[in-house]
């Protein structure tokens, strides 16, 4: 377990030093290259067309429809609009969906029990968490004879060849399988690793991620960062202004 979460963290190090050095600014990069593109039109409206600038303006637009691509690919990855398929040349709908959702989840203020309104980042946070720690806590029950008296209740369908063909060892195969039929773009993790990077890596990252599964079936545990999440809250219902009317989620999360 931990030699995958090591190596996720050093090829995430290394994709973020790649973003800035190599792949750059997408918006930059896109609307210095429009700059370029006028420059050769403001010429040709002049009568200064040639070869050389034509082969030029030719280079700029294959770079200009290269950007666009990725500006669209970015804003449909931050919308989570699953409907469109790339290249469709969706870049404002997906721009205003992701505005959209971004404004929809955002928590500006909220009142507390006495009804004061709330504004601060911090003061909102320490009320959220009060709430959720409360009607999330268990009460100290025993319940021992209480799930003995249920479990007598309920039929043993598991016979004992049945639990060892569900004990045991799982194959590379049941792995890749089930990698392969989860669909690509989902929300990540923390780790910001979509089920797309690992089918795409599957022949470096294979081993390790059978041994995630393997090393969890033998434990029957798993590393907390492997299984870590974001928790969000939705409305229950329009311009929920107090902590009863939120539910907390958990977010999807691949290894």
């Amino acid at each position: 377990m931990y030699k995958l979460q090591s190596r996720l963290g050093y090829i995430r190090n290394k994709i973020k030093e790649w973003n800035v050095t190599v792949f750059g600014n997408i918006f930059k990069e896109k609307a210095i290259i429009e700059e370029k593109l006028e420059q050769i039109h403001k010429g040709w409206t002049s009568g200064d067309k040639d070869q050389d600038s034509a082969d030029q303006e030719k280079i700029l637009m294959q770079q200009w429809q290269l950007h666009c691509q990725q500006e669209e690919t970015l804003w449909k990855q931050k919308s989570r609009i699953q409907c469109f398929k790339e290249g469709e040349q969706n870049t404002k709908f997906f721009h205003r969906s992701a505005l959209d959702y971004r404004g929809a989840i955002k928590i500006l203020s909220l009142n507390n029990e006495k009804g004061d309104t709330l504004q601060s980042h911090q003061e909102v946070a320490t009320l959220l968490t009060k709430h959720f720690n409360n009607i999330a806590q268990e009460p100290r029950v025993d319940r021992t004879k209480a799930i003995e008296e249920l479990t007598k209740s309920i039929p043993k369908s598991i016979t004992n060849e049945k639990n060892l063909a569900l004990t045991r060892e799982i194959s590379l195969e049941e792995v890749e399988e089930a990698v392969k039929s989860m669909p690509n773009d989902k929300a990540p993790g923390p780790n910001g690793f979509t089920i797309k990077f690992y089918k795409a890596c599957w022949k470096f990252v294979k081993t390790d991620v059978w041994e995630v599964v393997e090393d969890s079936r033998r434990s029957s545990s798993i590393l907390k960062s492997l299984n870590s999440t974001f928790l969000t809250l939705i409305p229950k219902e329009a311009e929920a202004n107090t902590a009863t009317k939120f539910r907390p989620i958990a977010l999807c999360n691949v290894i």
